[in-house]
């Protein structure tokens, strides 16, 4: 291993937040709902259901408390909820005769007003040379809790 490699231990699932200074990096399917608040015991009280402040508030303070700042991370938004908006808006739009078939510029702009600052890419093969200009590969914004 390299030296610059801290030889602790890196996890893709949300059973190591217990175990004593992981690297949590980011979730399959980047959420700030996706395991945190059930591993580390947050009660979401009625009235912040949904309320995305309010839970990487609860995330941070609870990973700073237990020595893990700077070591676990998310993205900012549920991308899963951020696709579903992005996506009734694009249908919405669609029907509406706003945009006609696929409009990739479109469907960027809308999943930046649902889930913040994107990176994106198109489906590119570079092995075959197989494209698919019409698969949108998207990378969202991180927040490493308890980070700079």
């Amino acid at each position: 291993m390299p030296k610059r490699w801290a030889p602790r231990p890196s996890f893709i699932s949300p059973s190591p937040v217990t175990c004593p200074t992981p690297i949590y990096p980011e979730q399959c399917c980047p959420s700030p709902y996706h395991a945190y608040p059930g591993a580390l015991g947050i009660e979401i009280p009625e009235g912040k259901a949904g309320d995305v402040a309010f839970i990487l508030e609860a995330i941070t303070e609870k990973v700073v408390e237990a020595g893990g700042a700077g070591r676990f991370a998310t993205w900012k938004i549920p991308i899963n909820m951020a696709f579903t908006y992005a996506s009734v808006e694009y249908g919405f739009d669609l029907a509406d005769g706003k945009i006609k078939g696929t409009d990739i510029e479109h469907m960027k702009k809308l999943l930046v007003k649902h889930a913040g600052e994107s990176q994106f890419n198109t489906y590119n093969n570079v092995a075959t040379g197989e494209k698919a200009d019409n698969f949108l590969l998207v990378v969202g914004e991180s927040i490493i809790f308890g980070g700079k």
